[in-house]
């Protein structure tokens, strides 16, 4: 669902429908695109927030259950005890996935720079595990190629 910025009184539209669970979703930086967390299978979703197109995104095979977006086109997903970065062509295809080792399940997701030195450091938050996880940026640069 979604409310226009410019009236916020307004009825809710309704984006999409999805036929499995949509966990989180998450806008890319300039507002283009909304990225889409669907759990339980090989897909994740975006919506062009212009032309209201929807595009299936291919996924880890669970799915994911958080997102974070990077840029427009680069975002982190959140797995059964993964963690993903993913980049993307503007039809949707995925151009590269690289990835993250998590101490937990992470289902809580936050891009926030906390050391100071102007790359986005990536906060987990596990609901499995005894700890949080951070990793420092830049994500891309240390994520690694294969799970």
């Amino acid at each position: 669902m979604y409310v226009s910025g410019k009236d916020w009184a307004a009825e809710p539209t309704q984006l999409a429908q999805f036929d499995r669970v949509a966990r989180q979703a998450a806008p890319s930086p300039s507002g283009k695109w909304v990225y889409v967390a669907l759990e339980i299978g090989p897909k994740n979703a975006r919506i062009n927030m212009d032309s209201g197109e929807i595009q299936q995104l291919e996924a880890a095979p669970n799915g994911a259950v958080s997102v974070a977006t990077l840029d427009d086109d680069t975002v982190v997903w959140g797995g059964p005890n993964s963690i993903y970065l993913q980049k993307f062509d503007a039809s949707g295809k995925v151009l590269a996935t690289r990835w993250l080792k998590p101490s937990g399940y992470p289902t809580g997701l936050q891009l926030v720079d906390l050391d100071g030195d102007g790359e986005q450091d990536l906060l987990v938050l596990n609901s499995a595990g005894d700890v949080a996880d951070v990793f420092y940026g830049p994500l891309w640069a240390r994520a690694l190629e294969s799970q």
